[in-house]
């Protein structure tokens, strides 16, 4: 005897957005009937019925369930979806161009909390690099500066 099983597929391009993403649902059995929840609970037969994609502007976990007469359907897909709330812009003013260089030396195990050493130059440098000044080896940097961007909502992708 062959055994069977119904089965959604979840799929989405992001699982983590700023605006929205798009959900999908699909299942390789003909004829199944996919029920879902948005809530993160199992869906059942009584659970809205999946027709067309989805538009998810928050986080959640989508569930999604297949149906098919006389299969077994007691498997039940899962996606969590994640909304990116960025940081409010700031404006800056008096800036130079370039990125703040901290650099500091010594013999690590692991990643110090640079905040509690003794900086022993900081500079500016316009490219992401180690300095000149630099030894060849047990030092650190840190680099920081502000990115301008040219307008409001902008998209990135990749």
């Amino acid at each position: 005897m062959r055994w069977q099983a119904a089965i959604a597929r979840v799929t989405t391009a992001h699982t983590v957005f700023i605006d929205s993403t798009i959900v999908a649902m699909s299942s390789p059995n003909v004829g199944a009937d996919i029920r879902y929840s948005l809530d993160g609970t199992t869906p059942t037969q009584s659970s809205t019925k999946y027709s067309a994609p989805i538009a998810i502007s928050d986080s959640r976990t989508i569930k999604a369930r297949a149906f098919v007469s006389g299969v077994n359907s007691e498997y039940v897909s899962s996606l969590a979806v994640t909304k990116l709330v960025p940081h409010e812009g700031v404006t800056t003013a008096g800036t130079i161009p370039g990125l703040w260089c901290k650099y500091y030396e010594g013999n690590w195990d692991k990643l110090p909390n640079f905040d509690t050493l003794k900086i022993v130059k900081d500079t500016v440098t316009d490219s992401i690099a180690i300095p000149p000044y630099a030894k060849d080896s047990l030092y650190g940097l840190v680099m920081s500066g502000t990115l301008i961007s040219p307008r409001k909502g902008c998209t990135c992708s990749g």
